[in-house]
């Protein structure tokens, strides 16, 4: 016996990333997760600019508005109860006050926008969920 040991060679990935590049992440709780792994290790990434989304629909309309840089507007809002929310972003951008509930939709959408102008990899990860 030469080797106590099994020498593995891992092949070179076809894909590879660089510590500058710009990562987009739109879809599930898991784009929220590696998302959150690919901040806190200091990378250049936008999570979820809608929220989470759990269906392949929502997230096309996610990124079919973003690719036509068409901000929201009041119109797209509607109130049920105290409470205003936009049917297209996750619930966490719901609010009491109308225009705040606009204004975090919009400033998302503006940040979500800008990296999708720059990013070295858009990343989807979609869910389970049915889109009615």
């Amino acid at each position: 016996m030469e080797s106590f040991r099994t020498i593995v060679t891992v092949p070179t990935p076809a894909l590879q990333r660089q510590p500058a590049d710009t990562f987009l992440m739109i879809g599930s709780c898991f784009a929220e997760r590696i998302g959150e792994r690919l901040l806190n290790s200091r990378l250049n990434t936008v999570v979820n600019p809608n929220g989470i989304l759990y269906n392949p629909h929502s997230m096309s309309m996610s990124l079919h508005r973003l690719l036509r840089n068409e901000a929201y507007t009041a119109d797209d809002l509607l109130r049920f109860g105290d409470v205003w929310h936009s049917m297209a972003q996750h619930g966490c951008f719901s609010n009491r006050d109308k225009g705040d509930c606009l204004a975090g939709i919009n400033q998302s959408f503006a940040v979500g926008r800008s990296c999708l102008d720059t990013s070295d990899v858009v990343a989807l990860t979609f869910g389970t969920a049915f889109g009615y």
